[in-house]
């Protein structure tokens, strides 16, 4: 495996890499929880592809909430596949599927296999061994858990379950504790969000005050690349506008972007066309943007899971980040519920 992990581009195995891997070459059933970017891709993708047989029949699945993500997904398991130069074929269920191949990994959203496997039974699960959930707590947020469900009674008792996610909300946690009785867990949440390479800094300003303070707040900081993120359309709008005269390379993100657009975003923010994008939580839930430089949180989100997948976009796999949080007195509880996610908050912050 060491030799695999360097064929990837990796020195050597990192943490979730360490801690994950034997487990799945042991064949057990595993929930790992781990910040975003910190591996937990090729920490499943290794030992699945090392034990898939080439035309052997559909042998792996692996389950993303969106199609942004299952995307992402197969363009990684297929560099992979060609670093490692395997003859292994992975499908990307998507619009349509090409029937006539034979394929040994199969990746889609839930809702996208079930309408191969049960609608238009373009292919059956009962020769799959492995399935991985990649992000499974979206899964929850996009309602998934039937599909989840349907998909399982559809999969031999003995296939391997791997489920990845940044947090695991508790209704998750049941709904996997019942289907999978004595499940492995490896929480590395407390290790790798308290890692020194990522830097924390809490900035006090009042809430009414934030917009007009936070061109001051970044002007000390001078980001290769940060994401801000508002809580709501119009707080983002209102960042934007705020941002706007002082970066020249600066993009919006939130849901009422058209998603030909977005993607047109995405393209160019990975080419590093821009400096600053200012968002909404959508972009904290999976969207894949390289060497995030910092994270600064205009306003907390209501979902303190949200705060994990926020600061989780910088500082990946290893590499310096900075997220800065603007805060008052009123936030103070909101940073108490990051306890049970691994989080711990030192308040070292400037008034301003």
């Amino acid at each position: 495996m060491k030799n695999w992990i360097q064929a990837c581009g990796f020195k050597e195995a990192n943490l979730v890499q360490k801690r994950v891997m034997p487990t799945l070459e042991s064949g057990k059933n595993v929930i790992v929880t781990s910040p975003t970017g910190t591996g937990k891709t090729h920490a499943f993708l290794i030992p699945l592809l090392a034990k898939t047989v080439p035309n052997k029949g559909l042998q792996a699945v692996i389950l993303a909430p969106t199609s942004i993500l299952s995307k992402q997904l197969y363009t990684v398991t297929e560099s992979v596949i060609k670093a490692l130069d395997l003859s292994v074929t992975v499908r990307h269920i998507h619009k349509k599927i090409d029937t006539e191949s034979t394929h040994e990994i199969v990746i889609a959203t839930p809702y996208q296999l079930i309408d191969a496997v049960f609608k238009q039974s373009l292919f059956g699960l009962k020769n799959v061994q492995t399935v991985i959930l990649d992000e499974a707590d979206m899964m929850l947020d996009q309602g998934f858990i039937h599909d989840l469900e349907l998909i399982f009674t559809a999969v031999p008792e003995r296939a391997q379950v791997g489920i990845f996610s940044a947090t695991m909300h508790p209704a998750l946690r049941r709904f996997l504790d019942r289907s999978f009785p004595g499940i492995k867990t490896l929480n590395l949440n407390p290790e790798m969000l308290n890692d020194q390479a990522l830097t924390s800094k809490y900035v006090y300003v009042e809430k009414a005050r934030r917009i007009t303070e936070l061109p001051r707040v970044m002007g000390g900081i001078q980001p290769f690349f940060a994401l801000v993120f508002g809580s709501t359309k119009k707080e983002v709008d209102a960042i934007y506008q705020a941002l706007k005269p002082h970066y020249k390379d600066i993009a919006i993100l939130h849901g009422d972007v058209a998603p030909r657009e977005r993607e047109q975003l995405l393209k160019k923010a990975r080419k590093y066309v821009y400096q600053v994008i200012v968002a909404s939580d959508l972009a904290a839930r999976g969207i894949d943007l390289p060497d995030v430089s910092h994270v600064v949180n205009v306003s907390l989100p209501t979902d303190p899971s949200y705060f994990i997948h926020r600061i989780g976009r910088t500082a990946r796999v290893g590499k310096p980040g900075m997220q800065i949080t603007l805060y008052e007195k009123a936030d103070l509880e909101f940073f108490e519920k990051l306890k049970p996610y691994g989080y711990t908050v030192q308040l070292k912050g400037v008034k301003a």
